[in-house]
């Protein structure tokens, strides 16, 4: 089974959904971040990881020089800096209504191919983790994009004593993301999905 993108009327039922489940001291405390998630919802901003559990998403920034933001759901966690400032914030509000209204669709269910006609099967979409130095600390990232020489790579969050995920910013100007060379990465890991 595949999903296929929900439209703007699952996205719209869906959003309501979401708001109306939402303690109203949370929605004053929310600053507009519901309506501005709704937008990244409607704009196709919202990228899962993978189709079949919907909890890991990519959302992408407002600021297009910005890379895309990474969300996990069932950690509540995105790599924004207004996230990593103790807020719900409105990427999150994004992948949570993206993921409600993929639930409402129905499954879109492949057609089976004629013999003749199948192709050989792909694995999954690979993640890539390695580690990065960085005046003489050595970083956890995902890589992002891979461009030549040139890699664009993401600070993976830190576990905190409490076991909570924190997003860390570890790179010029408080930065989560930053191209690197290929040569620059170390202990490099490929986890594929199964």
């Amino acid at each position: 089974m595949n999903q296929t993108t929900p439209s703007v009327e699952a996205i719209n039922t869906a959003y309501t959904k979401f708001f109306n489940s939402i303690a109203p001291e949370l929605k004053q405390r929310m600053n507009g971040r519901l309506e501005r998630g709704l937008e990244i919802a409607l704009s196709g901003g919202v990228i899962p990881y993978d189709p079949t559990t919907l909890v890991r998403f990519k959302v992408k920034s407002s600021d297009p020089s910005n890379l895309p933001y990474m969300i996990d759901l069932r950690a509540r966690t995105c790599s924004c800096p207004d996230s990593a400032k103790g807020h719900y914030c409105k990427h999150r509000v994004a992948a949570q209504v993206y993921r409600l209204a993929c639930a409402q669709m129905p499954p879109h269910i492949e057609p089976t191919p004629e013999p003749d006609q199948t192709k050989p099967c792909k694995a999954g979409q690979a993640i890539i983790w390695a580690c990065v130095r960085l005046d003489g600390k050595s970083i956890g990232v995902e890589v992002l994009s891979i461009e030549n020489e040139q890699v664009w790579v993401q600070a993976l969050p830190v576990v905190k004593e409490d076991g909570k995920l924190e997003p860390q910013f570890p790179f010029p100007d408080r930065s989560c993301s930053q191209q690197v060379k290929s040569s620059d990465l170390e202990h490099i890991h490929i986890y594929q999905d199964a």
